[in-house]
């Protein structure tokens, strides 16, 4: 939306907060929503909690608004004093509930700093169900205004935090907050949270634009796209890869992410003997589709996640014909059909089994799975349609 078109008292600006975009090289996923979301509004101010290092470019109507800082605004001791409570006299939980609030008195901070000279409608949109929410549901209660929050894996699942605690759960179930979660399994999650005002929306990524295809005889390929950290469990991915690599040197395994076990998974195949794997550290995600789109045959992509929310690795993947194989963790039953466009397999399943299950998927098998992944993607993941229909909840 062109800032100049309207007068700015009918001007409708959004604050976006996010963790670090644009900077660093997380949320590269919000590349694939940003250009929907200037063109839906005549302003957008995005509010990073991390600003280290350069910014990624975005559309010219969108700011930086002020960084997130040591201030921090007066908003009473009301819910904290009553989340303490919650918590029982647990130490623990109660000092994550302070520091939690904290953070919310220094978001709103940051909120209110970078809108004070805004005029026209203002409306709040938080990208994770954390602090940030937290920030404009309290804001917005006050003022009046529209707040909505998606709602991913890591901020939708108390069990993967310390003493499997969430804080201000309750104050954001009740706030009135418009809460998005990313696939059905949190939609359920966070209804037995006490979460009533839920509306889900699928991410996706864009169409794939069209590439010539290397030509790889007589070579299979494993693809994987994650952090190199424990939950992500790519050692487990290289023991996978060395059992098809014994079986068929034919295959290769390239690996886009890097993280603080990627020393050791090197060393580990370095002594295994295997060869053909490429470590092909954090790339952009322009980079990282080229190579998928250019990569598609006799590809698979493998994700082993012990907890997931629904990756957006895997709908890259599928928007270009790739199968998955992934363990039925979060919401990856969403997004793999087991034999029908990948494999989905329980995540204790043995190393062998799941290296037995991808051996077994001949070639024509592999070119059915890769047009119904295809179909998948176009149904349920395409990114124009499914952030069109989100941005439905701002009208």
């Amino acid at each position: 939306m062109n800032p100049t078109k309207n007068s700015l008292d009918s001007q409708r600006s959004l604050v976006f907060i996010t963790a670090e975009y644009p900077f660093g090289n997380q949320e590269t996923f919000i590349e694939n929503e940003i250009s929907l979301l200037a063109d839906a509004f005549d302003h957008v101010i995005v509010l990073p909690k991390s600003s280290l290092g350069r910014p990624r470019t975005m559309p010219p109507n969108c700011s930086i608004g002020r960084p997130y800082g040591p201030r921090s605004a007066s908003i009473g001791n009301n819910h904290l004093l009553s989340e303490w409570l919650q918590t029982r006299g647990h130490f623990g939980k109660g000092k994550i509930a302070y520091r939690s609030w904290q953070g919310v008195g220094k978001r709103l901070t940051q909120i209110m700093d970078s809108t004070e000279d805004i005029t026209g409608e203002l409306l709040y949109y938080s990208y994770w169900l954390d602090e940030g929410a937290i920030a404009i549901a309290h804001l917005a209660k006050r003022v009046g205004s529209s707040a909505i929050s998606r709602a991913h894996g890591w901020d939708v699942y108390p069990k993967r935090h310390p003493f499997k605690y969430l804080p201000f759960r309750r104050f954001l179930a009740s706030s009135g907050i418009k809460v998005c979660p990313i696939s059905m399994h949190g939609e359920e999650a966070l209804r037995a949270q006490g979460f009533t005002n839920l509306h889900l929306y699928y991410l996706g990524t864009p169409a794939s634009k069209k590439m010539e295809t290397t030509d790889k005889p007589n070579t299979k390929t494993l693809v994987s796209i994650s952090s190199i950290i424990e939950l992500k469990r790519v050692q487990r991915i290289a023991e996978i890869f060395l059992k098809l690599y014994q079986q068929d040197n034919t295959w290769r395994w390239h690996h886009f992410g890097d993280g603080p076990l990627e020393a050791g998974v090197k060393e580990w195949l370095d002594k295994s003997g295997a060869e053909g794997y490429s470590f092909h550290g954090r790339q952009s995600n322009e980079t990282v589709h080229q190579w998928l789109s250019e990569n598609t045959k006799n590809t698979i992509f493998i994700n082993q996640s012990t907890t997931e929310g629904l990756p957006v690795s895997m709908m890259e993947a599928m928007s270009v014909g790739i199968p998955c194989v992934g363990t039925n963790v979060g919401g990856v039953s969403e997004i793999i059909e087991d034999g029908n466009n990948g494999l989905l397999h329980d995540d204790d399943l043995s190393v062998e089994t799941v290296a037995h299950l991808i051996q077994a998927l001949d070639e024509d098998l592999l070119h059915a799975m890769a047009e119904n992944a295809k179909n998948t993607w176009q149904n349920k993941f395409n990114a124009e349609k499914n952030y069109m229909a989100f941005l439905k909840q701002f009208a």
